[in-house]
């Protein structure tokens, strides 16, 4: 968040908070209205991973898939 508000004229960016699992991280940062975040008053990435949480879940076997909104007919992506 620190490096988007450093640069002039950021236009967007993009994220998927379904594509965590629940309880692995924790973000210092919350939504406002509108779709705009507040930057963390810390340095770093803003959020805090749960190392516990982490060591856990490495050791259950998952096949991630990329998250489908939705196709066209010609099986390209519809919403990304």
């Amino acid at each position: 968040m620190h490096a988007i508000a450093a640069v002039p004229l950021f236009l967007i960016h993009e994220t998927n908070l379904n594509a965590t699992p629940k309880g692995l991280v924790h973000a210092e940062w919350k939504d406002h209205n509108d779709g705009y975040v507040g930057l963390p008053s810390g340095p770093g990435l803003g959020v805090e991973v749960d190392e516990q949480e982490l060591e856990r879940l490495s050791k259950v076997p998952s096949e991630w898939q990329w998250p489908v909104y939705g196709r066209f007919k010609d099986g390209s992506s519809a919403d990304y």
